[in-house]
């Protein structure tokens, strides 16, 4: 009773008609996805693409104060960035991007607090503490690392012991260095979360997951009508696809390249049979001496050896 239902429900299903629109409103909602993140991440796309500028004129061109507007327009390209220092190699800031008060001193030596994790100060700001992060803790896919269990749980346990010390600034620290002229480049960062980041990511992932779940359950329902118009077990196709999907549509594949379809009712057949075994329409070539199977381009029959003498298929 149930698949019956099923079958008639499946059965009023154009997948042609059905995939068209699937591909087109699919291809509407990335794009969508696409340019709400671009949208969303401007900031933290304008980070990165800068970020890798520098980088690679470090990379090929060493420090040197011509890098100065390029740092400049770094530092511009998000408010996650308290300022960008070049310093020569006493640690003097030379350049200043953004003016701040961090760099009144005109000097910015950082040493380790007591040999903990990655955290730096510079006895000058005795309130503000540096945690020497990866270039990737600073882009879009960490947007939250400030705010995060792991980094709280790391700053408290280092320094729990001391007064106030939830009142300490911690600013994140990147940096390039150029081992021959001893210059570097501070990047300072307040690290704020992208306004509205994670529900735009919920819902994306959401629309993505549902696109990708109409495709799963399309898949097993379009094998599931094919298997039931060529007499296979639907149900035991349909329910192999959904559990496997991509997997047990290649295995039905490769069944069905291992067989063949009646060109009259479109049942399927085994390769060997010479009639149709749903309406008796003749599918195969034979000997008429052995009943061997033969194909239109045999001369003789691979079986008994009997010349053949060519018929037509019946229509």
């Amino acid at each position: 009773m149930i698949f019956k239902k099923l079958d008639k429900l499946v059965g009023g299903i154009n997948f042609k008609k059905v995939t068209k629109w699937y591909i087109i409103v699919s291809l509407l909602v990335i794009i969508a996805v696409l340019a709400g993140g671009a949208y969303e991440f401007k900031d933290k796309i304008a980070f990165t693409v800068n970020y890798y500028k520098i980088e690679n004129q470090v990379d090929h061109q060493g420090l040197d104060p011509s890098i100065e507007g390029r740092l400049g327009t770094f530092a511009n390209s998000s408010d996650d960035i308290k300022d960008v220092f070049l310093l020569d190699k006493d640690n003097k800031i030379i350049y200043s991007a953004q003016n701040s008060d961090l760099s009144k001193e005109g000097k910015l030596t950082l040493t380790k607090i007591n040999d903990k994790k990655d955290f730096f100060q510079d006895v000058s700001i005795p309130d503000t503490y540096f945690k020497v992060t990866g270039v990737e803790n600073l882009l879009f896919t960490e947007d939250f690392y400030r705010d995060s269990k792991d980094f709280r749980r790391d700053y408290n346990g280092d320094f729990f012991y001391e007064s106030n010390f939830n009142s300490k600034k911690i600013y994140f620290l990147n940096y390039f260095t150029d081992s021959a002229n001893g210059m570097k480049v501070y990047i300072i960062n307040d690290i704020k979360p992208v306004p509205n980041a994670e529900r735009f990511l919920e819902i994306s992932a959401g629309l993505l997951m549902l696109i990708f779940g109409v495709y799963w359950l399309l898949l097993a329902l379009w094998v599931y009508k094919d298997a039931g118009r060529r007499r296979l077990n639907a149900p035991l196709w349909g329910l192999l696809l959904l559990i496997t999907n991509l997997v047990g549509f290649i295995v039905y594949a490769i069944y069905k390249q291992n067989n063949q379809t009646c060109y009259k009712c479109g049942v399927s057949q085994n390769k060997n049979n010479t009639f149709c075994s749903c309406c008796g329409t003749k599918i195969n070539e034979s000997c008429e001496k052995c009943g061997a199977i033969v194909t239109k381009q045999d001369i003789y029959c691979v079986r008994c050896g009997d010349k053949i003498e060519k018929q037509e298929a019946d229509n």
